[in-house]
């Protein structure tokens, strides 16, 4: 029996970051075509945080399964830039051990394929883009002629070898056929992954390609450029299935630009309406703004957030990357999409070809103004050169000189490390374009946007006053920002800076208000604010006598920001009394949320339930009007509530 073996390298060591490879999915459903044969599916992310399951590096797991579970004649391995180096070290731990047929693919190897046969002698074959047919036809090859090249040179999109020579067939665009496919979910461990991530968006096809070109994207070669959206039929299918069968209800409908077609947008969430479902999907900045019906059509059908990259807040930049958006638009946006209890995701660049002080300065003050504006999260990364980009081809490319161990501890031989060191395009993580602002050290651009990325998800209204308030510029900060100890020496910084007396006391108290609120919530150590200890308990009394006093710091904080900066002139401030007389808070200011609305909702429900504590959550959704279409808020809040003692109520 021909058999064959889909693995999917690790992605995450964090079980809140688990999700299936909905692409090997998809391949697997292909391949079942192939005559007489199976194919299996090895999520290796899925099988290290599994306690329960094998122990070991990822590269001895796959190695076990294939020894357990074989023989396989096909192992299949996808390949991103993030896991290269470990799909390379799994491979050629299987081709050693088992002398499987390695086959790589995914949008890595589509642009990379001849460099990788030729640098890699243990990968046998690379699938260049939508491989969801083309893997089934390679097995049916395989198992029928073995590795003739005279029946190779029959399959569409593939790289081989034929003698020393390395050859290509031709590309097959197979978007429509993708479109059709009935994904065969029962292929993955559902209930693993629901054991280890409760609270999963569960991944499902929308559609594919993008038409826009934005020169550090992949996504436009990917796909050619083309737009292509699922049947909305189809769609459906797949989330009531997965609802009934598995009791999912929450879901990430796959799309890099889901709302490019207007019309497809409002047929779908009529529909999605009668599901009952929570979703979450990705947009442009110029797809949402001033389009009210579709923002509205959305919030109604259970739409909870949207991903929209802006990059960039230089409208120069804009127009050299080929984005061409106008990123004043993106306060806008957000306030339109948090009247609606839509939670926008912000994503920001850092080390763009040609980026000036002043425009890393801008984009770092837009980007602490739409988390403080209320945005769910905003991202920051720097620019990583993907192969298939036109910032690849064009732009002179480095690699660090200080590589991390931890990027090569897993590829075996000397050889294979030689090939990641020489050439950028094959590990492009470890690679960044020459910028003459951010390259005055080679790990500068990635160590900044990381920091500045936590800072912001755990601090940020100090970074707020700090940048906006207070006028530091960011780029002045770079020697501090490229720390790589840096966790939360912002105090330090402030004795460093030169600031008005007023400005450095009111930092320091917001520094310790932030700081009280990750102690609070069990996480004072942890990067990011995004997971709670929920083993850690403390007494009721003490839970609400450290948020009372945390709640009145807040409070008195207020009236001393600065909105004009930010905000225009409130025309009417509608303020909203708790059963705490003592507590008054402005939730909406005529429509505009305020300066302090990353705790809009989060302090002063944190502060009813302390001082009102016999109210249970499904009281807090109603005084706020959540609803159900703040799952991530709503958790945080009923993981506090049980921190605090307090009996917790679901329904």
């Amino acid at each position: 029996m021909f058999r064959a073996l889909l693995i999917n390298p690790v992605l995450t060591r964090k079980a809140d970051n688990l999700h299936p490879p909905l692409n090997l999915v998809y391949l697997a459903t292909g391949a079942q075509s192939c005559p007489g044969g199976g194919c299996e599916i090895l999520d290796l992310s899925l099988e290290c945080l599994d306690s329960t399951s094998r122990e070991g590096d990822p590269k001895t797991i796959a190695s076990k399964v294939v020894h357990q579970k074989g023989p396989f004649n096909v192992v299949g391995i996808a390949s991103l830039c993030d896991s290269f180096a470990e799909a390379l070290a799994i491979a050629e731990e299987v081709k050693q051990t088992h002398g499987c047929w390695i086959v790589f693919g995914g949008p890595h190897a589509t642009f990379l394929g001849k460099e990788i046969l030729g640098a890699y002698p243990f990968v046998d074959f690379v699938l260049r883009f939508d491989a969801t047919y083309s893997f089934g036809q390679l097995c049916s090859t395989l198992q029928a002629n073995g590795i003739a090249s005279t029946h190779l040179k029959g399959i569409p999109s593939l790289c081989y070898r034929a003698g020393l020579e390395i050859r290509e067939t031709p590309i097959q665009t197979t978007t429509q056929a993708i479109l059709e496919v009935d994904p065969d979910y029962d292929s993955l461990e559902i209930p693993r992954y629901l054991r280890l991530n409760p609270h999963l968006e569960f991944p499902v096809l929308a559609g594919t390609g993008c038409p826009y070109n934005c020169t550090f994207c992949s996504t436009s070669r990917m796909w050619q450029r083309k737009y292509s959206a699922r049947r909305v039929s189809h769609i459906l299918r797949d989330i009531e299935y997965l609802k009934n069968k598995y009791g999912i209800h929450s879901f990430g409908l796959v799309h890099d630009n889901l709302l490019f077609n207007q019309h497809f947008s409002l047929e779908l969430a009529e529909k999605l309406k009668t599901l009952h479902v929570s979703w979450s999907c990705s947009s442009r900045l110029d797809h949402l703004r001033g389009k009210n019906d579709v923002l509205e059509a959305l919030s109604s059908a259970g739409c909870t957030s949207v991903f929209i990259g802006v990059e960039t807040a230089s409208k120069r930049l804009q127009i050299k990357t080929k984005k061409k958006l106008n990123p004043v638009q993106a306060v806008e946006v957000a306030k339109e999409m948090l009247k609606l209890q839509l939670a926008p995701v912000f994503s920001f660049i850092v080390g763009l070809p040609s980026e000036t002080a002043s425009e890393f300065d801008r984009t770092i003050r837009l980007a602490s103004k739409l988390k403080v504006l209320g945005a769910e999260r905003v991202i920051l990364g720097s620019l990583v050169p993907l192969p298939g980009t036109q910032i690849a081809d064009e732009e002179p490319l480095a690699v660090f000189s200080d590589i991390n161990g931890m990027e090569l501890e897993l590829v075996t031989t000397a050889e294979s490390i030689q090939a990641l060191l020489v050439s950028p395009k094959l590990r492009a993580t470890i690679s960044f374009v020459t910028n003459s602002f951010l390259g005055r050290n080679a790990k500068s651009p990635h160590v900044i946007a990381t920091n500045i990325h936590h800072l912001i998800a755990r601090y940020p209204s100090t970074l707020y006053y700090l940048f906006h308030t207070a006028r530091v510029k960011p780029s002045d900060c770079l020697d501090w920002l490229s720390s790589p100890k840096l966790v939360d020496n912002l105090t330090e910084l402030l004795h460093k800076l030169k600031l008005a007396s007023e400005h450095r006391a009111l930092l320091l108290q917001l520094i310790s208000c932030e700081k009280k609120i990750l102690e609070l919530l069990g996480r004072p150590n942890s990067p990011s604010p995004h997971s709670f200890n929920t083993k850690r308990k403390i007494s009721r009394r003490a839970f609400r006598s450290a948020f009372i006093s945390l709640s009145d710091n807040l409070v008195a904080l207020r009236s001393d920001f600065d909105l004009k900066s930010c905000l225009k002139p409130p025309v009417q401030q509608k303020k909203v009394r708790w059963q705490s007389e003592s507590h008054v808070g402005l939730l909406l200011v005529d429509g505009d949320v305020s300066v302090l609305a990353i705790s809009k909702t989060f302090y002063l429900a944190l502060d009813f339930i302390c001082k009102a504590g016999t109210a249970q959550p499904a009281h807090l959704q109603k005084k706020f009007a959540l609803k159900a279409t703040r799952p991530k808020l709503l958790r945080d809040l009923y993981s506090l509530y049980e921190l605090g003692g307090l009996k917790v109520n679901h329904e």
